[in-house]
């Protein structure tokens, strides 16, 4: 059950985020952020911040991958306050660029992850796509 949620909600922030770029008010795509944004930062908050890295990963990449959560972690509570103030009327947050940034920086995990997949041979594309692609990886 958290591997669907974790999963659903890593993937719906890059897709909603795109989606709120792409249109001119965010509507209930922004509610959807919003919410996707929050099913991650909660049970972040509340289990622990970060995961362990890799076995495979060392040097400072390995010193490096808390510190990279907890940046991932702070852009989405960023990214959603900015989202949730522009929905409510608030305080004047830019959320366009939370939203790209978003995107950038979740593109840049997700190569990372590839790199991770290909070089280490660690496994990391089967922990973050659905099982009904594992057989193609």
């Amino acid at each position: 059950m958290r591997r669907t949620v974790t999963m659903t909600a890593h993937w719906s922030l890059f897709l909603l985020a795109a989606i709120l770029l792409a249109g001119n008010t965010p509507g209930i795509a922004g509610w959807l952020y919003v919410a996707a944004c929050m099913a991650m930062l909660v049970p972040a908050v509340t289990l622990g911040l970060m995961n362990r890295p890799t076995p495979q990963l060392k040097g400072a990449l390995r010193l490096a991958h808390p510190w990279l959560h907890r940046a991932l972690y702070g852009l989405l509570a960023w990214s959603g306050a900015a989202t949730l103030m522009l929905l409510i009327g608030g305080p004047d947050w830019d959320a366009r660029l939370s939203w790209n940034l978003t995107i950038a920086l979740g593109a840049a995990h997700g190569l990372f992850h590839l790199w991770r997949h290909a070089v280490l041979s660690d496994g990391a594309l089967r922990l973050m796509t659905p099982r009904v692609v594992h057989p193609y990886l």
